[in-house]
């Protein structure tokens, strides 16, 4: 084979090598018009790069075969600028893609909030329902069972419950349990509550107002404890009406 048929050959093949190049290149444009995940567009780069080596490999071979025939200055510069436009557009895209990644992980500034403050617990037995959802919640989740964490939510009657065993969390958790945990006392406490309502006089409006959020906090109480249908019994249901001012029984 001639000098010139075999140059002819190595043309092609680079030919061949840069339309495989072009394509990948447009692919990547496309995804990156379409807007797809730089995940996706860093795995598009890395068939360009791929492409990239191979198309350098056939521009090589050209090039050698020129020098291994005199070596034109005028032909190797052009087949170097050809590698050098090909190398611009593959550096172009890993730019564009950079950018994008950048643009994507600018964290927007968050709104400051209040740090969330522990629950505290002081000994009142309707607190201690919540008060261990809460603990569980914010605090155990975060430390574990941790005795100082716990102790640092106690106050008050609490406090005392667990005096000399503050560094047991399993038995301060025990104590509490045992003096509080009782779901009996809670609703004791609250249909004493209840029975202890006064009756509201016709007309007087911050009363009956006050009235009904005692009434809601009661069955919220009894709600923690899924007691809640203890408050639809006769004797309940009959001392409420009894309190409430004439107009609204009738409604």
């Amino acid at each position: 084979m001639g000098w010139h048929e075999e140059m002819d050959v190595l043309h092609q093949k680079r030919a061949i090598a840069k339309g495989k190049f072009t394509r990948k290149v447009t692919l990547l444009d496309e995804g990156i018009e379409k807007g797809e995940p730089v995940s996706v567009l860093k795995s598009n780069y890395e068939r360009i790069s791929e492409s990239f080596q191979l198309l350098e490999k056939a521009n090589d071979d050209v090039l050698n075969l020129i020098c291994s025939n005199g070596g034109d200055d005028v032909i190797v510069n052009e087949a170097e600028q050809y590698m050098l436009h090909c190398e611009r557009i593959k550096n172009e895209k890993l730019t564009e893609i950079s950018k994008i990644e950048i643009a994507q992980n600018i964290v927007k500034p968050k709104v400051k909030i209040k740090a969330f403050e522990p629950p505290m617990f002081n000994g009142n037995v309707r607190d201690y329902p919540c008060f261990k959802d809460d603990f569980k919640n914010l605090v155990k989740s975060v430390y574990g069972e941790d005795a100082y964490a716990l102790k640092m939510c106690l106050s008050g009657d609490a406090l005392q419950t667990v005096k000399g065993v503050e560094g047991n969390y399993i038995e301060m958790m025990q104590r509490l349990d045992d003096k509080y945990g009782n779901m009996r006392k809670v609703m004791d406490l609250v249909i004493s509550d209840l029975k202890a309502l006064k009756k509201i006089n016709e007309g007087d409006t911050k009363g009956f107002v006050k009235l009904v959020d005692q009434v809601e906090q009661c069955w919220l109480d009894l709600k923690n404890i899924n007691l809640e249908e203890e408050l639809n019994t006769a004797n309940v249901i009959s001392h409420i009406e009894r309190v409430l001012p004439n107009l609204q029984k009738r409604e």
